[in-house]
């Protein structure tokens, strides 16, 4: 590698500059993971969003005692070994205590989990586009697995790699 004066370090020539070096090779290699519908298995909660209003505080507070999904798990935990993962949940923050423990329950890491503020109503796939711009400039984002039919396809719009975890339809 070169410095940008074009000096050779250990052999490899390249034209980026020492610091562009070191900010690359500082990002993390990610992938972000929806939970619910991709690792948690929402479907016996379904019909709490079907009531008109919608029942957004049952649904997302009956979530503890959800099952895993083994797919979207078998997924995570492979992938855990290549990446970290990063957890981007349409949750409401007020549920951060519920979610992390259920995560935690499964074996999976906890140590990242985004979720919406407690004011924020947007639809999901606008914060979620929004939040994976936000986690891409400081991460080397390899991958988004989610169900949503909505955010897949804002984020295939937009460019971003991702998988849809259509297994809990099955």
């Amino acid at each position: 590698m070169t410095e940008s004066d074009g000096r050779v370090i250990s052999g490899v020539a390249t034209t980026r500059s020492s610091s562009q070096l070191i900010h690359a090779a500082t990002k993390r290699q990610v992938v972000v993971f929806d939970i619910d519908g991709t690792v948690s298995d929402c479907r016996r909660r379904l019909h709490l969003l079907e009531s008109k209003p919608p029942q957004w505080e049952r649904f997302f507070a009956s979530s503890a005692v959800d099952l895993p999904l083994p797919r979207g798990l078998q997924i995570a935990n492979a992938l855990m070994s290549r990446a970290n993962i990063v957890w981007l949940t349409g949750r409401p923050e007020r549920f951060r205590t519920v979610t992390v423990s259920w995560l935690a329950r499964q074996g999976l890491p906890t140590d990242t989990v985004h979720m919406r503020s407690q004011t924020d109503r947007r639809p999901v796939a606008e914060f979620k586009v929004e939040r994976i711009a936000e986690i891409a400039e400081h991460t080397d984002l390899r991958l988004v697995v989610d169900d949503d039919d909505s955010v897949v396809a804002a984020l295939r719009r937009g460019g971003w790699p991702v998988y849809h975890a259509q297994w809990a339809t099955l």
